[in-house]
């Protein structure tokens, strides 16, 4: 649940193999939207449906999330480039990777057949997100704040030693 009065509304998301999906309704206004995909990376492409209905429609208080970006320095950029193998999403899935690299002094990411190349920022609560469709990962970090692995919601992605 979100806000109060004529701009209350309720949210869910739900996800399981194969599939992802989302809803959100403003019961004052009688206006919402449920938006189901048939792909993993499914909330890639609903958050931007729903930015652009929220517009479109003037939701009331359903912006997009403001984020402010933390520069990372040397040894962050260090411990986060690289080639992330991605966990399978069903038993015959091929092996796929995510890679974050840098380029012109911004941190990019891509997983062929899920994420297109795109920059992503480190926030300062330990997120990445790409700012153009709200796709996020979390740092997951050991006791001396060393970056161990990356978490996609439940999963968890290692970086790939060379």
């Amino acid at each position: 649940l979100g806000n109060s009065g004529d701009a209350m509304y309720f949210q869910h998301g739900g996800s399981n193999e194969g599939y992802s999906c989302f809803v959100a309704y403003f019961p004052a206004l009688g206006r919402g939207a449920a938006i189901m995909t048939n792909g993993d990376a499914g909330s890639v492409v609903y958050r931007q449906i729903l930015n652009a209905l929220a517009k479109e429609y003037q939701w009331p208080g359903y912006k997009a999330r403001e984020i402010e970006t933390v520069a990372p320095d040397a040894s962050m950029l260090e411990q986060l480039v690289g080639e992330y193998p991605l966990p399978p999403m069903s038993p015959n899935d091929t092996p796929r990777s995510a890679f974050i690299t840098q380029e012109n002094g911004k941190l990019m990411i891509e997983a062929a057949q899920f994420l297109a190349k795109d920059e992503i920022v480190l926030l300062a609560n330990d997120e990445l997100i790409v700012p153009d469709n709200g796709f996020q990962l979390k740092l997951a970090r050991d006791k001396d704040g060393r970056v161990t692995h990356l978490e996609f919601g439940s999963r968890k992605i290692v970086k790939k030693n060379r």
